[in-house]
Parts: structure tokens; C-alpha cells; sequence
């Protein structure tokens, strides 16, 4: 930047220099212009007494004083044009936003349940599928499970929910951990970014570094935008496992309705006494 002021001030004074010698040849010219307005004898064709006068050159003189004065006008536009682009805000830090930081969660652990659960979501390693196991309950006892047939047992779309829950929940759990994790890295990166942006030196407010600057910001958002995305892909996991929570039990619900009236149906005689008060199945 210094350079270019260097450069631009050279060429005004150059600009300057050129035209107050172009205003003193003007000068000289309208003085010979007035003197040989008084006619005097001279033999300039044949022989015959005439004043000598050259037009041509007269105009020629004064385009070239008209184009020295554009020259020096432009070359002033031009330094007052990059002294104001290049002119640096200095009073940027009223610019700076705070962010909040995800804090570590903190999980009791009574009797070993949840022991592996912290250091998981907290980012300090550690097998998510381990820590979710020890902190669930397992199936047992569901050999039966065998005999049923998929899409037609109520125990069976039960299991499914319980293996979906464990399966997104482990992916969630990763993918907390892994955002926590990389979290200190993450603002190490903005903070070193925001020093260049708020920078009063000369390296970093040149053109190229302000665009560089550009460049990493948008960069670094992409990248939290990924991370962003990791998390609301586990967010729709959990929203998706629940939904099927819901969904089985008001499958079961109309199920069991349904059964009831085709047994009603099919023996009447088993719900005789259903229009009856309580009071006449209490022993008196």
C-alpha cells in the first residue's frame, strides 16, 4: 500500500511538472501571438512583405496542454479512488459476537450403569455401543419370538423399535462425542481468523489478505454446517425410532379392539353380563 502511494504521488507531481511547463509554453505562444499581431515587412513568398503565422501549430500546442491537464485530473481521481478503498475501518471490535460454547455433561453413576456414558458424549473416547449397553436393559427369554412372523407380530415390531433405539442412539452418542471433541479445535481456528480480520496492519488489509479472510470464514462455516448436519441426521433418527413406539402401540391398541368385537361376535353368550352394574359381581 505504501508502495502504491509512492507510486500514485510520483506520478501527480510528474502530472504537475508537465503541466505548469505546458502553461508556460502556452504563455510564450500568446506572447509571440500578440507580437506578430503588429504586421512587418518579410520576405517569406517571393520576395513579398507578409506576416508569418502557423495555425496548425498553434492547435497542436493547445491540445497537448488540454491533454496534460486530463492526465493530471485522471491521475488525481485515481489516488483519491484507492486512498478511499484502501482506507482500513479502524474501530472494528464493535463487530465481535460472543458464541456459547457446548459444556461437558456431567452423569452421575450410581454402580458402574453410566460409567462409560460420560467420557463418550463428553468427546474423551470410549466405545458407544458399550456405554449404551451397560446403561439399557437386554431382551431375554424371547425364544418364542422365533414362531412369529414379521409384519404380523406386535412382539416382534416391539423388538424392532428397542434394536432401532439402540442402533440411533449409539450413532447419536458418536456423534455428540465427536462434536465436543472437536469443539476446542473449532474455536482455535475462529479466534485465530477473527485476530487477521481485526488486524490494523498493513499485510492483512490489503485486497488479497481481506479476501483470503473472506475465504477461511466461509470455509469454516461450510464446515460447521457439516456438523450441523451430523447432528440433526441424529436428531431424526431418534425422531424416527419413536415414531415407531407410537405407532406400535396404537397398532396394538386397534388390534385388540378389533379382536374383541370379532369375539363378541363369534360368542355372544361371553358377554351376557357386559350391561351390568360392578355391583352385581361384588359378593353382598
Amino acid at each position: 500500500m505504501k508502495r502504491l502511494r509512492s507510486s500514485l504521488q510520483n506520478l501527480c507531481a510528474a502530472a504537475r511538472a508537465r503541466q505548469a511547463s505546458q502553461r508556460l509554453a502556452l504563455s510564450g505562444l500568446l506572447l509571440l501571438l500578440l507580437l506578430c499581431s503588429f504586421p512587418r515587412q518579410a520576405s517569406a513568398i517571393f520576395g513579398i512583405g507578409d506576416v508569418v503565422f502557423d495555425p496548425t501549430a498553434v492547435e497542436q500546442l493547445i491540445a497537448e496542454v488540454g491533454q496534460a491537464v486530463r492526465i493530471y485530473n485522471q491521475a488525481v481521481t485515481t489516488y483519491n479512488l484507492l486512498q478511499t478503498e484502501l482506507r482500513m475501518i479502524t474501530n472494528r471490535s464493535t463487530w465481535l459476537a460472543l458464541a456459547t460454547s457446548l459444556r461437558n455433561t456431567v452423569i452421575q453413576d450410581i454402580h458402574g450403569e453410566s460409567s462409560l456414558m460420560g467420557s463418550v458424549v463428553n468427546g474423551s473416547g470410549g466405545s458407544a455401543q458399550q456405554a449404551w449397553q451397560n446403561a439399557t436393559s437386554r431382551f431375554r427369554d424371547i425364544a418364542y419370538l422365533a414362531g412369529e412372523t414379521p409384519g404380523d407380530s406386535v412382539h416382534l415390531s416391539s423388538a424392532a423399535s428397542v434394536e432401532m433405539t439402540d442402533g440411533f442412539a449409539q450413532d447419536a452418542l458418536a456423534n455428540l462425542g465427536d462434536f465436543r471433541r472437536l469443539q476446542p479445535q473449532v474455536n482455535s481456528a475462529i479466534a485465530s481468523l477473527e485476530q487477521r480480520e481485526q488486524s490494523l496492519s498493513d499485510a492483512d488489509n490489503t485486497p488479497v489478505a481481506q479476501q483470503n479472510i473472506t475465504n477461511a470464514a466461509l470455509l469454516q462455516l461450510i464446515r460447521l454446517h457439516q456438523s450441523d448436519a451430523a447432528l440433526h441426521a441424529a436428531t431424526l433418527e431418534q425422531l424416527t425410532v419413536a415414531n415407531t413406539w407410537q405407532r406400535n402401540a396404537a397398532v396394538e391398541a386397534s388390534n385388540t379392539y378389533g379382536a374383541a368385537i370379532a369375539s363378541r361376535q363369534a360368542a355372544p353368550s361371553d358377554f351376557a353380563g357386559a350391561g351390568n352394574t360392578v355391583r352385581d359381581f361384588v359378593a353382598q
